[in-house]
């Protein structure tokens, strides 16, 4: 594939499996409920935006790794914990994880770990500094200009849905 063409698929598979109304109430926390409809309302697609191109500017250039699934439970009603590992020949197993919320009958992912580090962790404990320091409006131009910084490398310099 093209790079264009495999950005193009991964955008699709991210849109297919990823939560980003779920991701975006986790990486606030309890901040989330503090937000107006409004403010929710411009979070979600600028947050998805930037999440989006920072996991495609990570695997876009990943090639002959392997993904091994290797338990999967549920961890109460409609809420799952997948396992697994990314093997390639010649390095370490990456630990992976996934976090699943099943909404309408479909499983989809709301956080992913590697080596046990939480995504939306890191950015829930930087976000939260932002907001402090910056509030609101501060927090959404820091996630602007870094979503349109990934898009630049990505070729897209347009980046945000908007």
């Amino acid at each position: 594939m093209t790079q264009p063409e495999k950005q193009k698929k991964l955008r699709e598979l991210a849109g297919a499996n990823l939560d980003f109304d779920e991701m975006s109430r986790e990486v606030m926390g309890s901040r989330w409920r503090a937000l107006n409809a409004e403010q929710q309302k411009r979070f979600v697609p600028v947050f998805s935006s930037y999440l989006e191109d920072s996991y495609l500017n990570k695997v876009q250039n990943y090639s002959d790794q392997q993904i091994h699934i290797t338990s999967g439970r549920e961890t109460e009603k409609n809420y799952a914990q997948v396992r697994g590992r990314i093997t390639q020949e010649g390095t370490e197993p990456i630990e992976l994880g996934f976090a699943l919320k099943r909404e309408s009958g479909a499983w989809k992912i709301y956080d992913i770990t590697l080596d046990n580090v939480s995504t939306l962790f890191g950015l829930r404990t930087e976000f939260r500094r932002v907001l402090k320091e910056k509030g609101f409006d501060g927090l959404m131009k820091q996630i602007e200009q870094r979503d349109r910084e990934l898009a630049s490398t990505l070729g897209n310099p347009t980046g945000l849905p908007f």
